[in-house]
C-alpha cells in the first residue's frame, strides 16, 4: 500500500456544482492520504454553485461551455501528476480505493490497461 501522505494522482471532476460535489471532495480529502490535486472543471455560468471551502489541493478550472467531455479535456490539460483519474461529482469513493488502484497500475505497468479492459 502507498505509505506517503500524498498520492501521485490528479483527479479530474467535471461538474455543474452543488452539494454532491462537496461531499465527493470531502470523501476524497477526509483521510491522512490525499491526492496531489483535485481539478474541478465547471462552466463559468455555474461558478456560483461551488459552495464550499476550496482545499489547498483543489484547483478550479472555469470553462466557457458545459459538457463532460469538454470539461474533462480541459481538466486533463491542467493535470500535473503521473496518474490522472476522472470521477463524477456525485461519486462515493474512498481515497484508499484510489491508492489501491494506483498500486495496481504500478505493479502491472503498461499491461494494466489491457487487464482493466
Amino acid at each position: 500500500m502507498i505509505d506517503n501522505k500524498i498520492l501521485p494522482v490528479s483527479i479530474v471532476i467535471p461538474t455543474l456544482g452543488g452539494e454532491g460535489l462537496s461531499k465527493t471532495i470531502s470523501l476524497i480529502n477526509n483521510d491522512i492520504i490525499k491526492p496531489f490535486e483535485i481539478i474541478i472543471c465547471i462552466p463559468n455560468e455555474y461558478a456560483n454553485n461551488i459552495n464550499f471551502t476550496i482545499a489547498s489541493n483543489v484547483l478550479v478550472v472555469y470553462t466557457e461551455k458545459k459538457g463532460q467531455v469538454y470539461q474533462r479535456s480541459l481538466g486533463f490539460s491542467q493535470a500535473k501528476s503521473q496518474y490522472v483519474l476522472q470521477l463524477d461529482d456525485d461519486l462515493k469513493i474512498s481515497i484508499h480505493d484510489i491508492a489501491i488502484l494506483i498500486e495496481e497500475l504500478k505493479l502491472k505497468g503498461n499491461k494494466s490497461w489491457t487487464s482493466i479492459l
